[in-house]
């Protein structure tokens, strides 16, 4: 009976593949993840997670947590000290990104009739693959 339901689970079903998502960095540079993912200036190497590492001065050494979470992609601020924004809203408890969202870390907002991200490193959301 299992070799009929396997030969019909293979059949009916795609084959497997892998949670990924996309980000575009400054530059256009595209980083493409299936792991989870520090994103910091130093962020430690751990077996269980991805790191990518951004060099600015803004940014803390482990800043933000990019997490694939039932079928979303999820970003966290690691009590960064110049914080993760998505759009011009500081990000305080886990969020679900979208397509399109840009993420700004170590942004500082400046009051100019409306709140402006300044000096931060914008990174793109392009969209998760599951």
């Amino acid at each position: 009976m299992s070799y009929f339901r396997n030969l019909l689970v293979n059949t009916l079903c795609p084959t497997h593949v892998e949670p990924f998502f996309q980000i575009e960095l400054p530059g256009g540079k595209r980083y493409s993840g299936s792991n989870d993912l520090v994103l910091g200036r130093k962020p430690d190497v751990h077996p269980n997670y991805g790191i990518l590492r951004l060099d600015a001065d803004t940014i803390s050494r482990e800043h933000a947590f990019l997490q694939i979470c039932d079928g979303a992609i999820v970003i966290s601020d690691l009590c960064s000290r110049n914080g993760t924004y998505v759009g011009n809203k500081r990000v305080a408890a886990p969020r679900i990104l979208v397509p399109g969202d840009v993420v700004t870390l170590g942004g500082r907002l400046d009051y100019d009739r409306t709140w402006v991200i300044r000096e931060g490193v914008p990174i793109k959301f392009l969209g998760a693959y599951f």
